[in-house]
């Protein structure tokens, strides 16, 4: 089923993070930038948003960077079977459904493993977030401390995901 399109829970940060960390590449922001008024940081909201899985954090990254952005970004680098669903009301774009499918995550994380997304600095800083993964429920139960488990989960009432790569 690695095109059925599922909703992608908390997957969809996997997306928003890249796009940001793309940004930083570019010079366009910097991990330093400030996020809020009190000392929140690019840095500080990605860690929240991929080892906590915090959805405030993740929306204000995405609209920080702006969810069409991200869309068009992440459709132009092959991803094009995850989409935001996006709509407009009120000049205001809001997302819909989160979808995506086990091929484009796979693809994002090999991608991201084979270097192939980001420099060198964002793709170590990316891994590190998702080794530091919080949440611990799923794939990565019962494994010792030598195993190495970079992975994003994402969890709602009807589907709970977990991807990553074990070393």
């Amino acid at each position: 089923n690695e095109d059925k399109v599922y909703t992608s829970a908390s997957l969809y940060k996997l997306y928003v993070t890249y796009a940001v960390l793309n940004k930083v590449d570019k010079g366009e922001l910097t991990l330093d930038t400030p996020m809020d008024a009190v000392g929140g940081t690019v840095a500080s909201y990605i860690t929240k948003t991929i080892t906590l899985s915090a959805n405030e954090t993740a929306s204000a990254l995405a609209e920080l960077v702006t969810w069409d952005y991200i869309e068009e970004f992440i459709h132009e680098n092959g991803f094009t079977n995850t989409t935001f669903n996006l709509y407009q009301s009120g000049g205001v774009t809001y997302t819909g459904t989160l979808q995506t499918t086990a091929s484009d995550v796979t693809k994002i994380i090999n991608k991201l493993y084979d270097k192939e997304l980001l420099s060198e600095t964002s793709t170590d800083y990316f891994i590190n977030q998702l080794n530091n993964q919080q949440l611990t429920y799923a794939l990565n139960r019962g494994l010792t401390d030598e195993v190495f488990f970079a992975h994003k989960t994402g969890i709602l009432d009807d589907v709970s995901h977990d991807a990553g790569v074990v070393t």
